[in-house]
């Protein structure tokens, strides 16, 4: 072989990458099966709700400085998407940090979820959208944007994708 380091970097960064499918699969998995136990109400928001830049940057840019900074923003997924925010909203730092990056509980509970369902969707090229809980515009900015959702998710550095 001509190039054995360079093989071995891109074999390293191939694993590196499948392994951090099989975790996001695997942690968005269990809160996937979790968040698909929500109210009708909830699943139809979540569903009917079209990801937009500016709200979804908030919503990543806060889920990166919650876990840089050790701010619990819920620690199971409850029942609902209220009780989640309230959850939220009852956590002062938490509160805080959202108000920081100008959201409320309920709208960075909302598209947090929307987010993590169109990255788990797209990542496992899903065929039926809806039962996923996510649409199609949805799958198609989080395929987009796979590496910034993963490094808010996981706390990667999202331009590693980008380096060759």
């Amino acid at each position: 072989m001509r190039h054995p380091i360079l093989l071995r970097a891109v074999l390293a960064r191939g694993l590196a990458a499948l392994c951090m499918l099989g975790a996001l699969l695997a942690w968005a998995g269990t809160a996937q099966a979790e968040a698909n136990h929500l109210p009708p109400a909830d699943e139809q928001a979540l569903r009917a709700l079209v990801l937009r830049e500016d709200t979804a940057n908030r919503v990543l840019a806060a889920m990166a400085e919650s876990k840089h900074a050790g701010i619990e923003t819920g620690s199971a997924l409850p029942d609902s998407v209220d009780a989640w925010a309230r959850q939220i909203d009852a956590n002062p730092k938490a509160a805080q940090l959202l108000a920081r990056h100008k959201l409320g509980a309920r709208e960075f509970v909302l598209n947090a979820l929307a987010l993590m369902r169109a990255s788990v969707a797209a990542e496992a090229q899903a065929k039926d959208l809806h039962q996923a809980g996510t649409n199609a515009a949805n799958v198609a900015f989080a395929k987009a944007r796979q590496a910034h959702i993963q490094a808010a998710f996981f706390g990667g550095d999202e331009d590693e994708e980008d380096q060759d």
